[in-house]
């Protein structure tokens, strides 16, 4: 009796403590995975990666701000412009940019 006793206080507190709220961090990494433009002679050149992250308060692990903390990954185009020698003219070239972001509850 003694032993079931001590196993159910134990068991109850372990699910007590599931159940707290404490800071949790979302990190993630971002980086370009490629990149594309319609300038002659384009060459992409990857940059590091970076890190960022956010600290949510006094959360539960299942709240719902924690469950933004998501990977990501996205397209998106711009125009830019570009000095070409060989007319000696600024021209626009169309960039497309794919980015990912590797994010995890830490």
């Amino acid at each position: 009796m003694k032993h079931t006793t001590i196993l159910a206080l134990l068991f109850t507190g372990a699910l007590m403590t599931s159940c707290f709220k404490k800071d949790r961090t979302c990190e993630c990494t971002d980086y370009v995975i490629s990149e594309t433009s319609t300038e002659p002679g384009y060459v992409f050149e990857p940059q590091p990666a970076t890190t960022s992250s956010q600290t949510y308060k006094k959360v539960k692990k299942n709240n719902v701000l924690v469950t933004t903390c998501v990977t990501t990954e996205s397209t998106y185009s711009y125009q830019n412009q570009y000095y070409d020698p060989a007319t000696q003219q600024f021209r626009t070239s169309i960039v497309t940019r794919t980015t990912k972001s590797d994010c995890k509850i830490k």
